[in-house]
């Protein structure tokens, strides 16, 4: 009964930290050692977002690859020189999530996917 109720709790927070997080789609505009700076295409204009970067952050490089039937294959690669190996003008997709600093609410990442345009296997 312990067991049950434990693991009921366990699914709970674990989605609950799931529907926390954001994905954000944008350009690079500027990287910092712990920030980085993204233009963001809304709905009707185009707005500059900077975000606070995590020390232990998940820096990659995503490559996407369609085969012969069309079907898109998405490789990722970790980048090992972190956040300086995103460069100015990449488009990159950052997962955010919500964290406490001093008294406010931020989003902060967690993770960056330098993203490139699909490729088509010889």
């Amino acid at each position: 009964m312990v067991r049950m109720i434990a693991a009921a709790c366990l699914a709970v927070a674990v989605g609950a930290a799931v529907c926390l997080a954001d994905d954000v789609k944008g350009t690079v505009k500027k990287v910092t050692r712990n920030t980085i700076t993204v233009t963001v295409d809304d709905k009707d204009k185009t707005t500059d977002r900077t975000y606070d970067v995590l020390k232990d952050a998940r820096i990659l490089s995503a490559t996407t690859t369609k085969n012969k039937k069309g079907k898109e294959k998405e490789k990722v690669t970790p980048l090992d020189a972190g956040l300086t190996a995103v460069k100015v003008g990449s488009t990159v997709v950052l997962m955010t999530e919500k964290a406490i600093v001093g008294e406010t609410e931020k989003d902060v990442v967690n993770q960056v996917k330098v993203t490139a345009p699909p490729q088509k296997k010889p």
